[in-house]
C-alpha cells in the first residue's frame, strides 16, 4: 500500500470535514498553493513539499479526529483547483517524501523567501519582509525550473541535506502513515462530515501564507 493511498481527515472549514487518500488530497492541495501553469519541474517540487508535510502532519496530528488543517495554518485545500497539470506532477512524484535523519521532514515553504542565497531573492523582498530561513521559496523553485533544473535540484537547494526518499510502503522512520487504516474506496472520494473546529493556535507551526493574486489566478501562497 502506497503512502499516497493512505488515509486523511482535513478540516477544510470550522463543521466540514474532508475524508480521503492522500493521492486525491494533494490534487485539491498542489494547486492551491502553487499556480498550475507554472513549469513542471517547479510544481513536482512543490508537489514533493506538499506530500512530505502532509505526511509530517499525519505523525503530529492536530487532534485526535483531525490530521491537517485546509488553510494557511497548514497547506490550503481547494477541490475547485483541481487541474491536469498538478495531477500529472503528483503521479511524476508518488509516494516521493523528503525525509532528514531517517523521518519524515516537515517542509515548509513561502511564495518569496527573502534569502540571499535565493537565485530569485537575492536577500530581498521575502514574504512580510521577513527572511524564511530553511523554507522552499516558490518564485523561486519557478525560476530554477525555467533554468532548467530538475525538482530534485530544486528541493536539494531549498532544503540541504534531506534525502529524496521514494516509499511504497509505511512512512520512512516511524508507523503507517496517519496511524489509521488505508483509506477505502468510499473514503477516497469526497465523503464528508461535521465536526466542532478544535484550534487554539491558527497560526501556529504550518505555513503562515496568504494568496498571491500573481501567476494564472490560482494563487501562490504564502
Amino acid at each position: 500500500m502506497g503512502i499516497d493511498e493512505r488515509f486523511i481527515t482535513v478540516l477544510v472549514r470550522a463543521d466540514e470535514l474532508w475524508h480521503g487518500s492522500l493521492g486525491e488530497y494533494l490534487r485539491r492541495v498542489v494547486p492551491a498553493e502553487m499556480p498550475a501553469l507554472w513549469p513542471e519541474d517547479a510544481l513536482r517540487a512543490q508537489a514533493v513539499a506538499c506530500r512530505s508535510y502532509a505526511v509530517w502532519r499525519m505523525a503530529h496530528r492536530r487532534s485526535e479526529q483531525i490530521d491537517i488543517y485546509g488553510d494557511e495554518s497548514d497547506q490550503v485545500f481547494a477541490e475547485a483547483r483541481i487541474h491536469p497539470r498538478t495531477d500529472a506532477a503528483i503521479l511524476a512524484t508518488a509516494g516521493v517524501v523528503l525525509t532528514l535523519g531517517g523521518d519524515v521532514f516537515p517542509t515548509r515553504y513561502v511564495s518569496r523567501c527573502g534569502r540571499a542565497d535565493c537565485s530569485t531573492c537575492r536577500g530581498k523582498g521575502g514574504h512580510l519582509g521577513k527572511r524564511w530561513e530553511g523554507r522552499l521559496c516558490q518564485y523561486g523553485a519557478r525560476y530554477l525550473a525555467e533554468e532548467g533544473l530538475s525538482w530534485h535540484e530544486i528541493l536539494q537547494a531549498y532544503y540541504p541535506g534531506v534525502s529524496i526518499v521514494e516509499t511504497g510502503g509505511p512512512t520512512p522512520g516511524g508507523p503507517s502513515v496517519g496511524d489509521g487504516p488505508p483509506a477505502t474506496e468510499a473514503e477516497r472520494g469526497n465523503r464528508r462530515s461535521v465536526a466542532s473546529d478544535p484550534r487554539s493556535d491558527p497560526g501556529e507551526a504550518g505555513t503562515q501564507r496568504q494568496s498571491d493574486s500573481e501567476g494564472d489566478g490560482q494563487g501562490c501562497q504564502k
